[in-house]
């Protein structure tokens, strides 16, 4: 419903500049800007002990990251982590850095009771997400590293 008297917006029009004013490279300039500081990625893996988490990063990355908490002889008990781990890697390739932050959980539902199993590592990404928030929130500031997660994912599938 238009008012009486209210001005009614018009229809832009293309406008051309009469000499090169420089925001076609815009896209060019932020590309080598964020190339040249490199990008950050934060993974947490979770699943039972043993069904190949460290595996999985180590193959997705095509590099040894993560140790595998595996049997080393057929004999040997599986080795466990026993809290949440935060390990943070530099990866380049082609002159593109990747600041990887990988965290390590423990093995969840391996227990004959498996209620609440999930809660260490569900308090562990609200208490990043919290710290994250905090650091926007100041007034000044500083370059946060390890921010939100940008994977979180159940291994309770078949591995490919």
């Amino acid at each position: 419903m238009s008012h009486v008297g209210a001005p009614q917006p018009q229809a832009a029009q293309s406008v051309f500049p009469k000499s090169h004013v420089g925001f076609d490279s815009i896209t060019t300039q932020i590309e080598k800007k964020l190339l040249k500081r490199g990008f950050q990625f934060n993974v947490i893996c979770v699943g039972q002990t043993g069904l190949g988490k460290s595996t999985l990063i180590n193959t997705i990355f095509a590099s040894n990251l993560v140790k595998s908490k595996g049997r080393l002889s057929p004999t040997e008990p599986i080795r466990q982590t026993s809290e949440i781990q935060a390990v943070t890697h530099v990866v380049e390739e082609n002159g593109v850095r990747l600041r990887l932050n990988i965290v390590d959980t423990p093995g969840y539902g391996d227990l004959v009771n498996n209620d609440r199993c999930w809660d260490p590592i569900v308090k562990y990404i609200k208490d990043q997400h919290s710290a994250y928030l905090r650091k926007e929130l100041t007034a000044q500031r500083e370059r946060y590293v390890f921010q939100h997660l940008h994977i979180a994912s159940r291994m309770a599938l078949t591995l490919i």
